[in-house]
């Protein structure tokens, strides 16, 4: 299957990297104060503003936060750390953009995720692990990959044994497919569908189990995707003569006028496997079958030039049916249904002349219950989409035009709730975030996706802990951060991207390290 990667050796050399001690005896030595007397910083300060190494600490004394600044901005490797001196998380910077590696860490010291940002967006895989137990090696538990910080692409997640257990498709931040492989039940016995994969994820081996036996084909592949051998199994035992279905036999039956009747390709041991062709008195296709070892996969009419056409059915090995729908030259076209093995409905929709998904498709729960519905056009999302789930509280809507969000959209994620409008796929206009109880979690202004004008932020209870101010993108004018009570506690000012002032002063600060 797949391997989870060790990270512990290079994790050592790279924490030492900050070990830095400031001299409080430079010339350019700067502390500020709490007012029980206690630092609650200190670095380097150049021309009024913070650069080189800093320092920053809770109330007691306690390092809260430490990193480097060159050129007045944000650089290199910071580190966080709760208030009992705990690691939290620590994160690369450059130029003020998080770009490098983002790591979180549990109480114990261990890594539990680690993400990859470029210009201040995720990219490439991150990482969650499962808690090591005092392993050096760390077990990757989910791998998901980004693009421009939206999920994008295969995602994996694993058992802490190493295997795959379900595979995830995101597009453009949206989960379009999920597969759950490799299950074992309660007692530890194999179940359903298992899969192995070369590294660079193209199948090698695809199997079923029931009860830990091998129930159906063994299936086994190069890496070039090419099928090298597919045995069936029944109950855990190889049937005889079926284990190379690399030798074929085409029979023929004729009419009385000579002409072919039919014409089936048959397998070493004896059974239809691929395609059986069925032909008028004229010699014209009137039915096309396609066998897999005496199993009818799928039935419908294949052309002289080997191209499927008009209406199609295919099956599970069992003989329900799995999906139909019309081909057109070798492409699905017009409606089209999708089966789960219990017969419901798993998806269904139209397609176009050219093959290419068309108008609105709708996707559901094994369990019978709306999933997804979407609108496409040549393909791309153009219109509405709805998602829905298990339960069918709806957790995403939105318009699509010529596959960019656009228009009102809003989501119901884990944690919160948020609503706006999107022009172009960016957002556009205001936008709110509300907490689980309803109550406000965020309220600002967005122009082509870039933060503009009074951005504002709230607790649980309401209460309002943090204002910040844009322009176009970058930070302008006062930012306030207040205690849970509502009190203001700090505030710093911004001019053309660039801190200019701490409570009043001369001096700036990143608000992630206060």
């Amino acid at each position: 299957m797949f391997k989870t990667p060790v990270l512990g050796v290079f994790f050592i050399v790279h924490l030492s990297a900050i070990s830095q001690v400031i001299d409080r005896n430079h010339s350019h030595y700067k502390a500020y104060f709490y007012e029980n007397g206690n630092i609650s910083s200190e670095g380097y300060l150049i021309d009024g503003k913070p650069n080189d190494f800093w320092i920053a600490y809770y109330e007691d004394g306690t390092k809260k936060s430490e990193g480097n600044r060159k050129n007045f901005l944000l650089d290199s490797l910071w580190r966080f750390y709760d208030e009992t001196g705990l690691l939290s998380y620590e994160i690369n910077y450059k130029e003020n953009k998080k770009d490098g590696i983002y790591r979180f860490y549990n109480k114990e010291g261990e890594i539990t995720r680690e993400e990859t940002f470029v210009n201040d967006k995720k990219e490439g895989k991150s990482y969650q692990y499962f808690p090591s137990k005092n392993d050096s090696i760390l077990k990757v538990k989910k791998m998901i990959p980004y693009k421009m910080g939206n999920e994008n692409g295969l995602a994996i997640q694993y058992a802490e044994d190493g295997r795959i257990i379900q595979l995830f498709n995101y597009k453009n931040g949206f989960l379009t497919s999920k597969e759950k492989i490799n299950e074992k039940d309660e007692n530890g016995l194999k179940q359903g569908l298992w899969k192995i994969y070369f590294p660079n994820m193209r199948l090698n081996v695809e199997k079923r189990y029931k009860d830990d036996k091998l129930n159906g084909y063994y299936k086994e592949y190069n890496k070039n995707g090419e099928l090298l051998s597919a045995v069936l199994y029944i109950n855990g035992i190889e049937q005889e003569n079926e284990s190379n279905l690399a030798d074929f036999d085409i029979k023929y039956e004729y009419f009385k006028n000579g002409q072919i009747k039919s014409a089936s390709t048959f397998n070493k041991g004896g059974k239809k496997d691929g395609v059986s062709n069925y032909y008028n008195e004229d010699g014209k296709i009137v039915e096309s079958k396609l066998y897999r070892n005496g199993y009818l996969l799928a039935e419908g009419i294949i052309d002289i030039k080997g191209l499927y056409q008009g209406k199609w059915k295919h099956y599970y090995l069992d003989g329900k049916i799995k999906s139909e729908g019309s081909y057109k030259d070798g492409n699905k076209t017009g409606k089209w249904n999708f089966y789960f093995a219990n017969g419901k409905i798993e998806q269904t929709g139209n397609f176009d002349k050219n093959g290419k998904f068309s108008g609105e498709w709708k996707w559901y729960y094994e369990n019978g219950n709306i999933l997804r519905t979407e609108e496409f056009r040549r393909g791309v999302e153009d219109g509405y989409l709805e998602e829905f789930d298990i339960d069918g509280s709806i957790i995403t809507k939105g318009e699509y035009y010529e596959g960019e969000k656009e228009g009102e959209w809003f989501y119901q994620l884990n944690d919160h709730l948020e609503e706006g409008k999107y022009r172009y796929g960016q957002r556009n206009g205001y936008w709110v975030f509300k907490h689980p109880n309803g109550k406000l979690a965020f309220e600002g202004n967005y122009i082509e996706g870039l933060p503009d004008g009074k951005h504002k932020y709230f607790n649980k209870d309401g209460v309002l802990v943090r204002e910040e101010n844009y322009s176009y993108g970058s930070k302008e004018g006062k930012w306030k951060w207040f205690d849970d009570s509502g009190f203001e506690r700090m505030t710093i000012t911004y001019k053309d991207d660039k801190e200019k002032k701490i409570n009043g002063q001369k001096v700036k600060y990143d608000k992630e390290e206060l």
